[in-house]
């Protein structure tokens, strides 16, 4: 670390933790700067930003201080690798000073704390916020070097205009103790003359690390979002909002990546607080997003059971947690829906899905953002929509991770041999051979097995008592692996487990004399605004047949070499 002798006004260097007592300063850069290149050749008495440094010692030698820090000079920005480890370090360094002199030189000598702090441009830059956090104490000048306050003192005021909490002004708390969205908003309206720094300023706010890039413009936020997800659970990274007018006002979905483009997003997260039911969900950084393990839950849309995707940020405002929407895009794959809002639900108003790991993905495509009307069919190749009916409500799909709970619908995203699902169907039999009250709900399983084909001389389809068949069908799931699916392999374990294939499910009404056949219809469609190839939609009725003159439903044996 480099200081400045405050008697000699010398540059010393020291080393590991030899490091005397120092004070720090804050500023915002202004014309005639001293750089280290200035102290190396003599010239640092003659720039016009000099004054500040020897203003710096003169106070800290009168508080028998021996040594000041200064960004402009202690560090040999023509270094990048000095550069790089000056900015990892910097927070450290404003922490570990005895007192850190903050000199705004724009609040004239008369000017009103209370009225006129807030104008200084020293709160509008991207270094400052950390200037101002991190040293326990924090002594303010204004430009004729009079003092105006204490951190401790004046926190109130600097609540205010910082919207940062004044218990971490007045050293009460540590920004651990903040929210990951509520700590981003700090930085919300911060400017800095390099892209880059937006994010690298705010590397020791969240006691982070990372190389530096210049050139790689707002990769580096990204960057610092992704460092921040390998290192804490906190999901409220995702609470950022984009402004109404910058998302398309159609009725038609926006879709865009998981993390937020600047900390510009955060602004409106300076309330958000850590729930303190949280259940903090593991998460880690993939070539293909971020994977998370946590629960994602389901808003319902309508009467026929479809789920809107609804991922809870573990975090509250006014004391009601905070959400984002998803929509599904691939196989356990998920984007972020309508960037421009987040959404509150009570408890109880959502339901539970599945616990599994979920891909959030950084982009749509190769684009920040999409309508949802013109990705979504380019994710799906083809598509099995099992129709809800008033009498039929699908559950318990499987593979779960290739069915999309909000349009309900199955669907592949590339190797056509994938293609084999299995869903429960509750149905309500009703007649107007029988009274309302004798109506009975029963349970089947539909199964397609090939319906990427697009005729019924390939794609196969049946039917079968959830019942009867239910520990058979447990038995042979396993079977299909991740590594091996293939409809030709599932056809061929549902011959082994004498899982029939079968046109209408046999349902005795003794008491009544009739038998119920449960059936259903595959209809081949061609929708390119839902899938780019093929299409089937499956829809289910009930025939009541006296018991002694009932066709029998056939049942046959699943084609192994026609499955795609």
């Amino acid at each position: 670390m480099r200081l400045i002798n405050t008697k000699t006004g010398a540059l010393e260097e020291f080393l590991g933790e030899d490091i005397p007592e120092y004070a720090i300063l804050s500023h915002t850069w202004g014309e005639g700067e001293v750089t280290y290149q200035d102290y190396q050749k003599g010239l640092h008495k003659t720039r016009k930003g000099y004054r500040k440094i020897q203003k710096t010692c003169d106070i800290a030698a009168e508080a028998k201080i021996g040594y000041t820090w200064v960004d402009t000079c202690c560090i040999d920005k023509k270094s990048s690798a000095e550069l790089s480890e000056a900015i990892n370090s910097m927070y450290r360094w404003y922490a570990q000073s005895k007192i850190c002199y903050a000199f705004l030189s724009d609040l004239s000598g008369d000017a009103d704390i209370t009225t006129d702090l807030k104008s200084c441009r020293w709160f509008t830059r991207g270094w400052t916020l950390q200037e101002l956090i991190a040293p326990e104490t924090v002594l303010f000048f204004d430009a004729r070097w009079n003092k105006r306050g204490y951190k401790t003192s004046i926190a109130a005021e600097l609540s205010t205009i910082t919207k940062i909490d004044a218990a971490l002004l007045r050293n009460q708390s540590s920004p651990s103790d903040f929210c990951i969205a509520q700590r981003l908003s700090w930085a919300a309206k911060r400017k800095t003359s390099r892209l880059e720094d937006a994010a690298y300023c705010l590397l020791g706010l969240f006691d982070l690390n990372m190389p530096l890039l210049y050139g790689e413009g707002e990769k580096a936020f990204r960057r610092l979002q992704l460092e921040i997800i390998r290192s804490t659970p906190d999901l409220s990274i995702f609470a950022w909002t984009l402004p109404i007018d910058t998302v398309n006002s159609s009725e038609d979905p926006v879709l865009c990546g998981i993390l937020a483009k600047s900390p510009a997003c955060f602004e409106g997260c300076y309330k958000y607080s850590c729930s303190e039911q949280a259940g903090y969900s593991e998460s880690s950084v993939t070539n293909l997003g971020i994977k998370i393990r946590a629960h994602i839950f389901g808003r319902r849309l309508n009467s026929t059971g479809a789920l809107r995707y609804v991922l809870p940020l573990n975090c509250t405002v006014d004391g009601r947690p905070i959400h984002v929407r998803l929509r599904q895009v691939g196989y356990d794959k998920y984007v972020r829906v309508d960037p421009s809002r987040l959404f509150q639900y009570d408890e109880g108003a959502l339901q539970t899905t599945r616990p599994a790991e979920h891909h959030l993905l950084l982009t749509v495509g190769k684009k920040e953002m999409s309508s949802e009307s013109k990705f979504l069919p380019f994710k799906r190749r083809h598509v099995i929509k099992v129709a809800a009916q008033p009498t039929a409500l699908p559950w318990s799909p499987w593979p779960a991770d290739r069915y999309d709970m909000e349009d309900q619908l199955f669907f592949i995203t590339g190797d056509s041999a994938q293609d084999f699902s299995m869903i429960d169907i509750t149905f309500l039999i009703q007649s107007p051979l029988i009274t309302t009250s004798e109506h009975k709900w029963v349970r089947c399983k539909f199964i397609a097995v090939g319906w990427s084909a697009g005729s019924l001389s390939n794609a196969q389809f049946g039917v079968v008592e959830e019942d009867k068949y239910a520990a058979k069908i447990r038995a042979l799931q396993p079977q299909i692996t991740d590594w091996s699916r293939n409809s030709e392999l599932l056809a061929y374990y549902l011959n082994r487990y004498k899982v029939p294939k079968a046109k209408a499910v046999r349902f005795p009404l003794s008491h009544l004399g009739y038998v119920a056949h449960v059936t259903f219809a595959a209809i081949p469609d061609d929708s390119p605004s839902i899938c780019q190839s093929n299409m089937w939609t499956i829809s289910f009725s009930c025939v009541l047949w006296p018991m002694n003159n009932e066709p029998y439903p056939d049942e046959e044996q699943w084609n192994t070499t026609g499955a795609q």
